[in-house]
């Protein structure tokens, strides 16, 4: 009986052709999954810039971005003698309630020193929140370091609060004073939500389509434990544009505690909440100008489309 079969060079060509099929596939599905992330990425924003104005009904101005004094020589810092350092808890943390977090809230006494405070306290601060995270972020969630402290039973000394990748939008200039003395709480910045804030809607004059309150950030690769964090310090300035070159996407090896600024993993650009409760995704392109016209509240700069 005669035996049909494929020759080596009728297989090797099939081989080929299905090669070149997945080839050419793989970038649309690649880009059909990055799709999807951004979308719930925007999601994410859009549920946070509901909360932050829920937060508003509830109690009349937006939360801070964190409470925070320190003794500094640094132009922007006002310190307080009686306490030298006191680091409160951040807006990630005010805001919980508000995203359907009302038991990871109730575990933190906020009267103590933020993510240092009681065992209960620390406990919540390694919690991960799912809508503060960035399904594009290959560094995923991870407990990140923030502070000399002991460890917590369990944990190492790099495992202390939990990963974010969103950020207030706190000042148009640089915070840390042109990069020299590092302040971390711009008692006099020029965004919404900052160091011991308490903006209202009406202090917004530039219009609250036009003006910033988060943005979207990136830590470092995968099992560094470098990020910021939704307890605490969960502010950035936007004088480095968006991507710049201290973020790992903007090309810096590491990441970069005080001036990371705002970044993504989406292709050229990343998220931001404007003060209205609107998502944008903004252009890592876009002018600086016009990037420092949206992060202030009342600078009349007359931003026009962007």
């Amino acid at each position: 009986m005669k035996r049909h079969g494929f020759t080596l060079v009728e297989l090797l060509v099939v081989i080929a052709i299905i090669a070149i099929l997945v080839v050419m596939l793989l970038p649309a599905v690649q880009a059909a999954r990055e799709a999807a992330r951004r979308t719930q990425c925007n999601n994410h924003f859009k549920q946070v810039g509901v909360a932050l104005h829920n937060y508003h009904s509830a109690f009349g101005r937006f939360p801070p971005s964190f409470i925070h004094w320190h003794d500094s020589t640094c132009s922007k810092s006002k310190g307080n003698a009686a306490v030298f350092e006191y680091t409160g808890w951040g807006w990630g943390a005010f805001l919980l309630p508000f995203i359907e977090q009302q038991e990871i809230h109730d575990m933190i006494t906020f009267e103590t020193p933020g993510y240092v405070g009681t065992t209960p306290s620390r406990e919540a601060g390694i919690m991960p929140i799912e809508t503060y995270l960035c399904p594009s972020d290959p560094q995923g969630f991870e407990l990140v370091g923030c502070c000399t402290m002991v460890p917590l039973p369990g944990y190492t000394d790099q495992e202390d609060v939990g990963k974010s990748n969103m950020a207030a939008t706190a000042d148009s200039l640089d915070y840390t004073c042109d990069g020299h003395e590092p302040d971390e709480d711009p008692l006099t910045a020029d965004g919404i939500i900052f160091n011991q804030s308490d903006t209202r809607i009406k202090d917004v004059r530039d219009g609250t389509s036009k003006t910033l309150l988060i943005g979207e950030i990136t830590g470092g690769e995968k099992g560094s434990h470098g990020s910021r964090f939704w307890s605490a310090h969960g502010f950035e300035d936007t004088a480095e544009g968006i991507n710049g070159p201290f973020s790992m996407p903007g090309g810096n090896p590491t990441f970069d505690w005080k001036r990371g600024g705002f970044s993504s993993y989406h292709p050229e650009g990343c998220h931001f909440t404007f003060a209205d409760g609107s998502v944008h995704f903004l252009n890592q392109d876009m002018d600086q100008a016009v990037l420092a016209g949206l992060t202030t509240r009342a600078g009349g700069e007359g931003v026009g489309e962007y």
